[in-house]
């Protein structure tokens, strides 16, 4: 490690003067390492990485998730590496919250006995419970990603359908 900035002080827990001189290794899980020692030894390569979801390792030995992005370089005869990692923690969190969420929010969509129809910015269906599902036929999300008025029963002059279209 020739440089360690600031974020990164934060992100894994070292002060700079810590890591500087050492190897990578020491902020990679085994498993990456490993990985990262066969890379180094199957030759001279490129490395344009943008974007890849990997493990990192804090100073406390606690493994996280990082979005990594490489790009290698020669100068003078040397190899070097610059390799920036985003800590992904919260978000990694937020999406396990959300899906909680959802899952708990479609529980109780399903449970009820009213026909539940959601419609996105798109005025598409974006999810329909049971008893929704079994007003169209279908018994499966087949309609989802339909607009509603191409699915609901009628025709186009029925004056429901033309309110439902108005509406939307």
């Amino acid at each position: 490690i020739r440089a360690f900035k600031r974020a990164a002080e934060e992100i894994f827990g070292y002060r700079a003067e810590e890591v500087i001189g050492r190897r990578v290794d020491l902020l990679l899980p085994s498993g990456l390492r490993a990985a990262r020692h066969l890379y180094l030894s199957a030759g001279p390569r490129k490395i344009t990485d943008i974007g890849r979801e990997v493990s990192a390792r804090r100073k406390d030995r606690s493994v996280f998730p990082v979005d990594l992005s490489a790009a290698e370089w020669d100068e003078c005869g040397s190899r070097f590496i610059t390799a920036t990692m985003r800590d992904l923690t919260l978000r990694k969190q937020a999406e396990e919250e959300l899906r909680a969420v959802t899952a708990r929010l479609s529980a109780v969509l399903e449970s009820t006995t009213d026909s539940v129809i959601l419609i996105d910015r798109e005025r598409r269906i974006s999810f329909l419970n049971h008893r929704a599902r079994g007003c169209f036929g279908p018994a499966d999300d087949s309609l989802v990603g339909a607009r509603l008025w191409d699915v609901w029963p009628g025709t186009p002059d029925d004056p429901a359908r033309a309110a439902l279209v108005a509406a939307f």
